[in-house]
């Protein structure tokens, strides 16, 4: 898969797993001037095929100046322009086909709260249809105690929604025998729904029959 030069437009306010416990950061956004001149950077120094560039860290759509930063990585040469995002703004009142209309081909859509990135995953599918333009959608699960259960079906619940591709970043996962058998079945799942699933973590975390779907830290997108 192609991979993007990730420009962080702010930090916090990302959703995570409700049953982890985990308290939400207050969201902090970049101002448009500081995140244009990462833009200007990263489209410099992004690797072929490209310059492809990913503006996340925080949601995305919460950014106040959207707009001027997706015209600011056109205006500077980035080909690829994509997005990160929870899915819950994905899916409000026309942001899907807006997205689009200014340029961007590729969401990345976080699968902490599994309803909103559905919905979002959705939206953004069926806006590309009716403009009848290429654009991709894909996934990122943070794995956990509380997740790792329910891969499969959530990878079969993302491709059925849209989704051209899946990470499963397993690198805070304490590996068991039984969390390699579920990681393995969600990248089985993948395969048969037309979906890629890649891996993120430490080489345990897969059997030796996967390992195709394991990726390197600097790899990841």
């Amino acid at each position: 898969m192609l991979r993007f030069s990730l420009v962080e437009i702010g930090t916090g306010g990302r959703a995570s797993c409700a049953r982890c416990g985990l308290s939400r950061q207050a969201v902090d956004y970049l101002s448009a001037a500081e995140v244009t001149e990462h833009i200007r950077r990263a489209v410099a120094e992004c690797p072929s095929p490209g310059p492809n560039v990913m503006l996340g860290g925080a949601d995305a759509f919460g950014h106040p100046e959207l707009p001027v930063l997706v015209n600011a990585a056109t205006r500077d040469g980035a080909v690829r322009i994509g997005l990160e995002t929870d899915g819950g703004a994905l899916a409000t009142s026309g942001n899907a086909a807006g997205a689009l209309h200014a340029g961007v081909r590729h969401v990345r859509v976080s699968y902490a709260d599994p309803p909103k990135a559905l919905a979002g995953i959705s939206a953004w599918a069926e806006a590309a249809r009716t403009a009848g333009v290429a654009a991709v959608a894909t996934a990122a699960v943070s794995l956990c105690v509380h997740n790792v259960t329910e891969l499969a079906q959530g990878v079969a619940a993302m491709a059925e929604a849209g989704v051209a591709g899946v990470t499963l970043d397993g690198r805070s996962m304490r590996v068991t025998a039984d969390v390699r058998a579920q990681v393995a079945a969600a990248c089985d799942t993948g395969t048969v729904n037309g979906v890629w699933v890649e891996v993120l973590g430490p080489a345990e975390l897969l059997p030796e029959s996967h390992v195709l779907h394991l990726v390197r830290d600097g790899e990841a997108r």
